[in-house]
């Protein structure tokens, strides 16, 4: 449940800037250069949370911005349409109730009941995995307004900066789509559960962050085996290709900060490895704070 966890979570005051002679996995900032480029970009690694204690680069990763003629994350989420959202995430021919046995149902129900004030009735038709991504929110502290890829995005747009999209909400939907309902739902429970006893490994996951550790983040995300077959290829993977590819092409046009969930970054699929087999330059950054 730990890649959940990640995934569903899942930034300088007078700061001095250096390319990074320490290992190559110890930054969330990387600069890309090479191939046609249009000047260099920026790839950052993000967490979709409000908690302040993530955000110690907010500052330089906003002067990069400044800097740069755009500023690209994953999908545009305030152009997202809340209709049709909503008409996405809900199940159409099943409901939890169906999908769970009596004895989880009643679990949940009452550990929704001391979490949000009121049971399960009124997600009944909310797919499984959107549950779990409102519930992981639950006890995560909420220092900052907007979760941190939403606050670049907005300083972004404030700014005047040409803003994209690198997916599209379609097919971020059709990536969950490609879980089945039942298997969403054993996820939920076993993400519950883990929580109650905690075991979610989120300290884990923020320590790795702050620490700017990719490889470990990546390593923790990949290595739950409780996962369905399939998913960290749908869900991680596949996804790497196409955000590289649009990295590629937008890259040509303009000088870009990318914002990706910082899970997307590490591996030998990862990223930047996919960057650099295709012969682009990808160096890591560190910020001294």
């Amino acid at each position: 449940m730990r890649q959940l966890v990640f995934i569903l979570s899942f930034l300088l005051i007078q700061s001095s800037i250096v390319l990074s002679q320490k290992s190559t996995n110890s930054s969330l900032l990387w600069k890309i250069s090479g191939k046609g480029m249009k000047g260099e970009s920026y790839l950052y690694g993000t967490m979709h949370v409000q908690d302040e204690s993530v955000f110690q680069m907010e500052n330089a990763v906003k002067e990069y911005i400044m800097i740069c003629d755009a500023f690209a994350m994953e999908v545009l989420l305030d152009e997202i349409d809340p209709v049709a959202a909503q008409n996405h995430m809900v199940m159409k021919n099943t409901t939890l109730k169906e999908l769970l046995s009596a004895e989880d149902y009643d679990f949940l129900n009452e550990y929704m009941k001391e979490k949000l004030g009121q049971g399960v009735l009124m997600f009944n038709k909310l797919k499984p995995f959107f549950l779990s991504a409102q519930l992981m929110q639950i006890d995560m502290n909420k220092d900052k307004v907007l979760p941190m890829d939403l606050e670049f995005l907005d300083y972004a747009r404030k700014n005047g900066k040409i803003v994209k999209g690198l997916e599209k909400f379609e097919d971020q939907i059709a990536a969950v789509d490609k879980i089945s309902l039942k298997d969403q739902a054993t996820m939920l429970m076993e993400m519950v559960r883990d929580t109650l006893n905690e075991n979610n490994n989120m300290e884990q996951l923020m320590s790795a962050y702050i620490s700017q550790d990719i490889e470990l983040l990546y390593t923790i995300t990949v290595s739950d085996t409780s996962l369905p077959a399939g998913f960290q290829d749908v869900f991680i993977t596949r996804r790497n290709r196409n955000m590289v590819k649009q990295i590629i092409r937008f890259s040509k046009r303009q000088r870009v900060v990318y914002a990706v969930g910082a899970a997307h970054l590490g591996g030998a699929e990862g990223i930047i490895a996919l960057l650099r087999k295709k012969g682009y330059t990808v160096k890591a950054v560190s910020i001294s704070l």
